[in-house]
């Protein structure tokens, strides 16, 4: 199976028992340019104790909260907010790209700039310096290492927005400075789909951009591998730290098929899936770790099925798209790059929209490896919708909608058993609180923020709130 040509030369597959190989070039280091996690590995919530009674964090500011013990019960109250530059149109979608906590910041990314802000007052610390004149960000890695540097990819200014982000960037989470930028493949114009990620450990930092996927060295800017590239053929997929699982569809042989690649050398495949169909199949990547993807081979009202892959790429259970209580919705949501899926152990976890308004009320959890429901539960309706926030182990952390005049709630569902318990409340009049199926809320230690999807003059950019 051929993953890449790349500068007109074609590299022929070669199968080696378990491993294919995958062309891409002749792997030559290539100097960067220097310029001016998962989330749990990104400060990412503790949940450990979700109904815990009390408020041992009142008081706290941000800083301390963002750390802390998430809490359940206590209502929330406004700690700050960061205001939206004046000139900014209220009709200006702001696509959000992602987010960081790092030292004494929040950092937040859309496809406009990337803006830290200070968690005890909400003020703006730094803008992110782009590594070219006027060039956008576009992915964001979850990770960021030990000494506070985090991977982007940037679009070049002259290109037009529908065209790949090819500028692969390691950013200084400390300044919002570039460390070192390139140019993984300058003038591409075709595959305008990405992902990024930082293995700290091995050094090295992957992007899927370009309808290729790169390896480069963390700490230098210098390629290891890259992969992909051929003809008529695309790629999407997700990367991680300890895994790059990636979809290719090539017309010329009217199929799609899903590889796990060697993260030593990119141009082999640990495994591959044929999915079942011609190059109609539509096939998307929810997950590189576990590897879960999205296969429907038909047409748009079938819906498809979601299919989880061992550690040798043999496929499970099959999981419906359509369930009775709704469909399961598709990869990320319309705006921004906000997740639709949870992962822990075994399990999945997924909300789901109801009515007509498709505003997700229902949260489920599914068994990977038989391919069967644990339990849904009903946490908002078709006017009020809901929002996840966090999963681990033991529990599923959302939030209700509210509205202008009324209060949004957090909810704790466990895992094993789907049991719902209520929580504190948030302010009413909270305008980030009105629309959960735009606006995202993301929760670090016990801070919350709220974070509108449309930058508008009239409302703040971010909001951080806190126990009372």
């Amino acid at each position: 199976m051929v993953l890449g040509v790349v500068g007109g030369v074609v590299a022929l597959a070669l199968a080696i028992g378990a491993v294919v190989v995958l062309t891409g070039d002749d792997g030559k280091d290539d100097e960067a340019k220097t310029g001016g996690t998962t989330s749990g590995q990104n400060g990412g919530p503790s949940t450990d104790d979700p109904e815990k009674k009390g408020n041992e964090n009142e008081g706290k500011d941000g800083l301390a909260l963002s750390t802390s013990t998430f809490q359940l019960e206590p209502d929330r109250t406004t700690l700050w907010k960061a205001k939206t530059a004046a000139d900014t149109s209220p009709s200006s979608s702001t696509g959000l790209v992602g987010n960081w906590l790092s030292g004494n910041n929040f950092i937040l990314g859309d496809e406009q700039s990337i803006t830290a802000y200070d968690l005890k007052t909400g003020e703006k610390a730094w803008d992110v310096e782009a590594p070219e004149s006027n060039a956008v960000p576009c992915y964001m890695s979850d990770e960021i290492t030990s000494d506070g540097k985090a991977a982007v990819l940037f679009r070049k200014a002259s290109a037009e927005s529908f065209h790949p982000c090819t500028l692969l960037t390691i950013i200084d989470t400390k300044t919002g400075r570039p460390v070192w930028f390139k140019d993984v493949k300058p003038g591409a114009e075709d595959g305008d789909y990405g992902d990024v990620a930082i293995d700290e450990k091995n050094n090295r930092v992957f992007a899927i951009t370009a309808e290729m996927v790169f390896s480069y060295s963390l700490d230098a800017g210098k390629k290891n591998w890259d992969a992909g590239g051929k003809e008529y053929c695309n790629i999407t997929g997700e990367a991680t730290p300890t895994a790059v699982l990636v979809e290719q569809t090539c017309f010329d042989s009217d199929k799609t098929v899903i590889h796990s690649l060697d993260l030593n050398n990119g141009r082999k495949s640990l495994w591959t899936y044929s999915a079942p169909g011609d190059s109609q199949t539509k096939v998307s990547i929810l997950s590189a770790a576990p590897a879960v993807a999205l296969v429907n081979e038909g047409s748009a009202a079938a819906r498809g099925n979601i299919v989880a892959f061992d550690a040798k790429g043999k496929p499970g259970r099959q999981i419906p798209m359509a369930q009775a209580f709704g469909n399961l919705p598709d990869r990320t949501s319309v705006l921004g790059r906000l997740p639709r899926y949870y992962f822990t152990g075994t399990t999945m976890v997924t909300a789901v929209g109801k009515g007509s308004s498709g505003k997700s009320a229902t949260v489920a959890a599914f068994d990977l490896t038989t391919g069967a429901e644990k339990w849904h539960q009903d946490i908002g309706t078709a006017e009020k919708g809901a929002q996840i926030l966090a999963v681990n182990d033991t529990s599923v952390v959302a939030a209700k909608e509210g509205g202008y005049d009324t209060s949004g709630k957090l909810v704790s569902i466990a895992l094993d058993s789907g049991k719902q318990t209520e929580g504190g409340s948030f302010p009413s009049g909270s305008s980030v609180m009105t629309s959960l199926d735009f606006n995202q809320l993301v929760l670090k230690g016990d801070l919350i923020f709220g974070v509108e999807a449309y930058a508008s003059s009239y409302n703040p950019r971010v909001v951080a709130f806190g126990p009372k």
